[in-house]
């Protein structure tokens, strides 16, 4: 991947954050469009649930994988 698109998509993925989306919605949302047309809102909901981590623990594997 060329480093211009991985610092927008970093960059991207902490404005959401920032604008209070959980880990797993910010990159989805940061890096849906590089992959994607655009990120469906059904895919976003999706992604929701993993914002504590795989399993709810927030100390385990990162739903943002």
């Amino acid at each position: 991947m060329d480093k211009s698109i991985l610092d927008k998509i970093i960059q991207n993925a902490k404005q959401y954050m920032d604008e209070g989306y959980s880990c797993s919605e910010s990159i989805l949302l940061a890096v849906g469009p590089q992959y994607l047309d655009n990120v469906d809102p059904l895919a976003l909901r999706m992604a929701t649930p993993f914002a504590g981590g795989l399993g709810g623990t927030h100390a385990e594997l990162c739903g943002a994988l």
